[in-house]
């Protein structure tokens, strides 16, 4: 996430071993966001990686693994604490072969590489239209950063009103579901939203300027109903 590239020379002074710990199972997710990315692709498992300095990104020899699976309702940040209590004992792990002499550093095949870019606050959205296991990925993908608003419309026989923006913070898929052939975004019962094959149940929510709150919760206070519809938030 810092993304600065140390020189050669820099590299070169900091002894035996210089090393990186990276949040993916490496050549997999290159570059700033390997968390965030992983949980938005749906992915079921990651982990972290040991890696020497290179001077291309993410591109050392990898000197340890370990990986974790990836849990329905976890969002990034979940995932990220997760692998930041794991990585001490793989880091501990190097160590120690470097100091008996069993340490093997495995060059990556570059060909299995793929990107994990830097997010920005433009990607911090999501389409109903996708099917519910994507939009579950892609919501709790983007939270803590830059987390995923979406526009909300109020049901037009309620007296509708003007478009408000509201933050999804994590959403479980019901994937034996229906979405009682409501439009994608439609929220129905139960605190449940239609997509593409399904429905996708809200858990937490948050309001612009206020905490984040569970979802019965902030439907009570701010009367999100059945009939109500969701969609892509455009800044």
């Amino acid at each position: 996430a810092f993304g600065q590239k140390l020189s050669p020379e820099l590299i070169a002074k900091m002894g035996q071993l210089a090393v990186n710990l990276h949040g993916s199972v490496l050549p997999a997710y290159r570059g700033a966001a390997p968390v965030q990315r992983a949980v938005m692709d749906g992915r079921a498992t990651t982990g972290v990686s040991v890696i020497g300095l290179a001077q291309r990104m993410d591109a050392g020899e990898v000197y340890g693994t370990a990986t974790l699976d990836i849990r329905p309702t976890d969002t990034a940040g979940d995932v990220h604490d997760r692998l930041a209590a794991l990585g001490p004992e793989v880091v501990l792990r190097v160590l120690d072969d470097l100091e008996d002499g069993t340490l093997r550093p495995q060059e990556q095949d570059d060909t299995q590489a793929t990107r994990a870019p830097k997010l920005t606050k433009a990607d911090g959205t999501v389409d109903f239209a996708q099917n519910a296991s994507a939009v579950r990925a892609r919501v709790n993908g983007l939270n803590p950063w830059p987390g995923c608003r979406v526009t909300w419309q109020r049901d037009s026989t309620a007296g509708g009103g003007k478009p408000e923006v509201l933050m999804l913070r994590r959403v479980v898929e019901e994937s034996e579901a229906q979405a009682e052939g409501a439009a994608p975004g439609t929220v129905l019962d139960g605190l449940r939203v239609a997509t593409a094959d399904g429905v996708v149940c809200l858990l937490e929510l948050q309001a612009p300027g206020t905490k984040v709150m569970p979802a019965e919760t902030f439907a009570a206070g701010h009367r999100l109903s059945p009939g109500d519809v969701l969609s892509t938030w455009n800044e």
